[in-house]
């Protein structure tokens, strides 16, 4: 009978992280038809611990991604539930844009929210080509193609849009220094017809954050120079949390004012559900109408999270994630052998790789650290010298605390271990394999082939 083992479990609450610690057990999993009724609660437990708690989501350290919840919040999900009116979600969608207009420090902003972020980029993409045209009512459009200027990583992301509704997109070399968006590289791929440029908080796979704030400065100027008005869509998809909380300082959100529309996620560091993505613009009536039944339990967490963390459960929570990424990131530099590359302001995230090493030596140790039970993704990384370079992402998750941590740095260097002591092992191998009656007929061949002069003769 097939069987799955059953891995400790960690949750974070509003004031810190919380542990539950469960000894490992061997639980088999059901197979066939049950042959009696079996009570709700055996049932429950059997379903739960079988294929919930197999996944030890504290040593994916891949997503980033974030949700949490608490039985408060379940009841209250399933109360509002029954009631999925117009009314209630025009209710909690406003509450939740007010929320998110105090964050990002708007006066003012529309507001919806969306299943998936590819419907979150529709939207957008539509109420930046709509602005756009109606910019150039007075001026003979025909055979003109309007584009839109974005960073090459997220290209992907906006080629639906593009090829819906006929929009050239311009993909922006990244900055292979920083690891982001050059602003100085848009000068050249912005013209009259650009309906917007895309700035990313947490460009992946670094999760560096893009100079909205020297962007801006950028366009501000083409924009008086030249009579334009390029606007600027950030996309905070996955750093919105990030920015607002663990770096107030930074100025890139509706405080800049060619800043007209943004997407962040609930499941951003914002602890909600992965399926609720926001689209805030500042004009009223470009982000769409009142969301239908299908977001009613996002929107519901979002505003529980909202009033259950408040500003200060957010900057607690940030700081507490940001310490563990500050502290793993000080034991890989001490190693010796590991190369970070990140650079801040950042998601709270490390990327490294093996120094002065061949990428097989990244791949290796991705691989000896997924034996031991963690999964850290590879990815792919230029450098400033056009060439291409593996990196391992680690990117924080719910409940990684002090335990977690301990264990997988040890974990960390006993695979570091093992691959400098398998290094040694082909090294003592290859030497062995070579007969020492070899050596010297190779060296003779040599000394033969260089014609070594000894003693007033050639010895061959």
């Amino acid at each position: 009978m097939p069987t799955r083992r059953i891995h400790s479990q960690h949750s974070l609450s509003a004031g810190g992280f919380v542990h539950n610690d469960e000894p490992a057990e061997e639980r088999p999993l059901a197979t066939g038809l049950a042959a009696k009724p079996t009570t709700a609660a055996a049932v429950y437990d059997e379903i739960s611990q079988s294929l919930c708690l197999t996944y030890d989501g504290v040593r994916d350290l891949s997503s980033v991604g974030h949700s949490w919840t608490e039985p408060e919040m379940e009841r209250l999900i399933r109360e509002v539930s029954r009631s999925s009116s117009s009314d209630v979600i025009e209710t909690l969608l406003q509450s939740c844009v007010g929320s998110f207009t105090q964050m990002f420090h708007a006066d003012a902003v529309e507001g919806t929210c969306t299943t998936s972020p590819s419907e979150a980029v529709q939207l957008v993409g539509h109420q930046l080509l709509r602005r756009w045209r109606e910019g150039r009512e007075n001026v003979d459009r025909s055979g003109v193609r309007p584009n839109l200027a974005v960073g090459a990583p997220s290209a992907k992301l906006w080629q639906s849009f593009a090829g819906t509704f006929g929009v050239e997109l311009l993909p922006i070399p990244a900055d292979t220094a920083r690891h982001c968006l050059n602003p100085q590289q848009v000068r050249r791929h912005i013209d009259e017809n650009t309906i917007g440029v895309v700035g990313v908080l947490g460009n992946l796979p670094t999760g560096n954050f893009d100079p909205i704030c020297e962007l801006h400065d950028v366009i501000d100027g083409i924009n008086q120079r030249r009579g334009w008005n390029v606007p600027i869509h950030v996309d905070a998809t996955t750093g919105g949390f990030v920015a607002a909380f663990a770096h107030p300082e930074l100025v890139w959100d509706f405080r800049l004012p060619g800043v007209q529309s943004m997407q962040v996620s609930g499941s951003g560091y914002g602890m909600t559900a992965p399926n609720l993505h926001w689209v805030l613009c500042r004009e009223a009536d470009v982000a769409g109408s009142v969301p239908d039944a299908s977001v009613l339990c996002g929107l519901v967490a979002q505003f529980y999270n909202f009033q259950r963390f408040g500003r200060s459960g957010y900057v607690r929570l940030l700081a507490e994630i940001r310490d563990v990424a500050n502290t793993i990131e000080r034991s890989l530099q001490a190693t010796g052998r590991l190369e970070v590359m990140n650079q801040s302001p950042c998601l709270p995230a490390i990327c490294f790789r093996v120094a002065d090493a061949p990428c097989a030596c990244t791949l290796d140790l991705a691989v000896r650290l997924r034996e031991r039970g963690w999964y850290l993704p590879v990815e792919t990384l230029v450098d400033a010298g056009g060439a291409s370079r593996r990196i391992l992402r680690l990117v924080i998750p719910d409940g990684f605390g002090p335990d977690s941590v301990r264990s997988f740095i040890r974990d960390l260097r006993c695979a570091l271990r093992d691959q400098e002591q398998m290094t040694r092992d082909r090294r003592s191998s290859a030497l062995q394999r070579v007969h020492p009656q070899t050596i010297r007929r190779s060296v003779a061949n040599a000394l033969a082939r260089s014609a070594v002069f000894v003693a007033g003769g050639f010895w061959t």
